[in-house]
């Protein structure tokens, strides 16, 4: 689809539950529901988003922003609002400044709470018509997420203790109990067990941070973590 199309003919890209588990997971880490859906990586995200809607959240997931769900159709009454739904719970403090600007200026509503994924999130929109072009409607949301400034990754990652923390209980200082296999371990076994099972569970043992501690749930938010922390680096040479 062309940035001269209309809205009228843009199709909902996905909604709900994936029904092709297997390729979803060529797209998603998440692989559930496409609301607060992961992409793998940047070009995935094209399988989420309706298309006045890529641009926008292609750009704030280069600023390691993640967004919750999007909408760029209309139904059949012709007119609706295309909108992108951010976790503000992702969001670094002088983002939710930014937000606190938006908000201020009339620009986006307040923040809101979504019970079934427990998270914040606000809403960048503009209403739409069938006759409107995709490119018009794209640049609209566009020029609001150019507010938001780059930051660090802060969804989709652990700490080593938080993932000790869901496949661990302490019984005390020194022991604990594995909960998928129920045996008492030593704490000097956490570590070797916890990488254990995410390189057999999950495949993704290989996503924590040099120093082990942060575990990020696809290579590619490790990587865009790590292009944060080079670019603060050469920021303090200069």
């Amino acid at each position: 689809m062309s940035r001269d199309s209309r809205i009228k003919d843009v199709k909902p890209i996905r909604s709900g539950y994936y029904e092709n588990e297997e390729e979803a997971k060529k797209w998603f880490v998440n692989i559930y529901a496409a609301e607060g859906a992961i992409p793998l990586n940047r070009d995935c995200i094209v399988h989420y988003a309706d298309e006045p809607c890529v641009a926008a959240c292609q750009r704030l997931y280069d600023l390691n922003i993640k967004t919750f769900s999007s909408n760029g159709h209309v139904d059949g009454a012709g007119t609706g609002i295309a909108n992108v739904l951010i976790n503000y719970d992702s969001l670094s403090d002088e983002n939710r400044l930014v937000v606190d600007d938006l908000i201020r200026r009339g620009i986006i509503k307040g923040i809101a709470f979504d019970d079934h994924s427990g998270c914040h999130h606000i809403s960048i929109e503009t209403p739409i018509h069938n006759d409107d072009l995709v490119g018009d409607v794209s640049d609209k949301l566009l020029n609001i997420t150019n507010e938001f400034k780059y930051q660090d990754v802060l969804f989709g990652r652990y700490t080593l203790s938080e993932l000790k923390d869901i496949k661990f209980k302490k019984i005390n200082d020194d022991l604990y109990e594995d909960k998928v296999t129920l045996e008492i371990i030593s704490k000097d076994e956490i570590k070797k067990r916890l990488l254990e099972y995410l390189k057999k569970d999950l495949s993704i043992g290989r996503y924590f941070t040099t120093d082990g501690e942060l575990f990020f749930e696809s290579v590619d938010l490790l990587k865009k973590h790590n292009e944060y922390i080079e670019s603060l680096n050469n920021s303090k040479k200069r």
